[in-house]
């Protein structure tokens, strides 16, 4: 390339046809399933939580609560454990 010769790039063209970014919407800003009014996922007192459990034990809890007229479901039930366990342990902080 010579002397104070500018140099062109070849992707020089596509700024043109650049298409700005869609404006920011926030009902549809969030990944995943749409949440429902009133839903653990839309109450702000709830929060997700992962864990890890053995596949054998989360069947089965499935099934019988699918057995019992139980209407709790697998997050209840562990809700509803783990507030027990923290009552027979111990004064809230």
């Amino acid at each position: 390339m010579p002397a104070g010769a500018k140099r062109h790039s070849q992707f020089r063209g596509l700024e043109s046809i650049r298409q700005p970014p869609p404006p920011e919407n926030t009902a549809t800003a969030r990944l995943g399933r749409p949440t429902k009014l009133g839903s653990k996922r839309s109450n702000p007192d709830y929060k997700p939580w992962t864990g890890l459990l053995p596949i054998q034990v989360m069947k089965d809890v499935r099934v019988r609560l699918s057995q019992t007229d139980d209407v709790r479901d697998v997050s209840d039930l562990t809700t509803d454990l783990l507030t027990e366990w923290l009552e027979r342990t111990g004064p809230k902080e």
